[in-house]
């Protein structure tokens, strides 16, 4: 059976320019695109079941969806009779170059929380291409590379320039207990390097209410677009390299009244109890381990009771939190060759 994934990939995101308002002057001559399609005749597949419907999009939204909805006179239509049409996909944790000047304010170089994605990301016509034809249209871009890394952003997989794409720009802090050569360079550090730094932050915020509230007696704290940046009540995205970093990250959440999100490593069936109590919703990964090569009795040797467990149990990992109670979505981090796997 053929199918469609998502009028917003496969129709609306090449075809609606007029979806956002223009901010710039135009260059040539102006677009007059139809600003209102009407999808029709195809199977839209809904929790409830796939049925025949029209679906109605104006500027860019669906603002219509149902077996007996008027086709407007000025739509566009688009005959699907024999597709199937999805919801797009969303891509939570898609990790990205960020672009800009390598070092930052901040003394230590991998804590960059004034960084924005959005600011300097590229996604070129056939990556773009790639992730609309597996069904996807919306994706949270994570900048690659440090501890406090910078703001991620959700965006749009359509054409068109960077302003046009992006719906967030400030999603979310991205954080990872990152070591690396010079300090810090072991965990203990990385995580005392996260607490002090939030403490700065608290420090920074606290010393500029005092300078304007009574200036002549609190001197103004200088200038630093990093701690500035760090200010209470934004989301906190945080990776978990194994099992033992959601207690970590639980902790430093809790000491600094943090919203947490936090990307799992598949290994979090076997903290299920934990993540519970701790509340954060989960990122888990959709890449399984490979079954193991134990037909050859002398390779089977090789794997440890603790590999063979959780080739068992790692595709079962999501049951193991919705019986908890737990909220999750999936993401396609760590999938090689996304092309061939991401169906399979």
């Amino acid at each position: 059976m053929k199918r469609i994934f998502a009028p917003i990939a496969a129709l609306v995101v090449p075809c609606v320019g007029s979806a956002q308002k223009q901010v710039r002057p135009v260059e040539g001559l102006h677009q007059n695109d139809p600003r209102v399609h009407a999808l029709v005749g195809a199977s839209v597949v809904t929790p409830e079941g796939a049925r025949k419907a029209t679906i109605i999009v104006r500027d860019g939204r669906i603002a219509a969806v149902g077996a007996g909805v008027a086709v407007p006179e000025a739509a566009r239509i688009w005959d699907l009779e024999g597709k199937r049409i999805y919801p797009g996909l969303v891509e939570p944790w898609w990790e990205r170059e960020p672009g800009g000047e390598e070092n930052g304010p901040h003394w230590n170089s991998r804590v960059r929380p004034e960084r924005r994605i959005a600011d300097g990301y590229t996604l070129d016509e056939d990556t773009l291409d790639s992730r609309r034809k597996l069904g996807f249209t919306v994706a949270q871009l994570i900048p690659k590379s440090g501890i406090f890394r910078g703001q991620a952003a959700i965006v749009s997989l359509r054409d068109g320039e960077r302003g046009q794409q992006v719906l967030d720009p400030s999603s979310g802090q991205v954080l990872d207990f990152a070591t690396g050569s010079g300090y810090p360079n072991s965990l203990m550090g990385a995580v005392a390097l996260v607490r002090q730094t939030f403490s700065d932050a608290q420090w920074y915020a606290s010393a500029g209410e005092a300078h304007s509230d009574n200036p002549a007696q609190h001197e103004r704290p200088a200038a630093d677009d990093a701690l500035a940046s760090l200010g209470a009540g934004q989301r906190t995205l945080w990776r978990a390299r194994d099992e033992l970093d959601y207690a970590r990250i639980a902790r430093v959440a809790s000491e600094f009244d943090l919203q947490t999100t936090v990307l799992g490593n598949g290994y979090e069936y076997r903290r299920a109890n934990e993540l519970a109590e701790f509340g954060a919703p989960l990122l888990i990964p959709l890449a399984y381990p490979k079954q193991p090569a134990v037909e050859d009795a002398a390779a089977a040797l090789d794997y440890s009771l603790a590999q063979l467990e959780h080739w068992e149990f790692a595709p079962s990992n999501a049951a193991f939190l919705a019986n908890k109670g737990i909220g999750f979505a999936f993401t396609t981090r760590a999938l090689e060759d996304l092309k061939s796997s991401f169906w399979r």
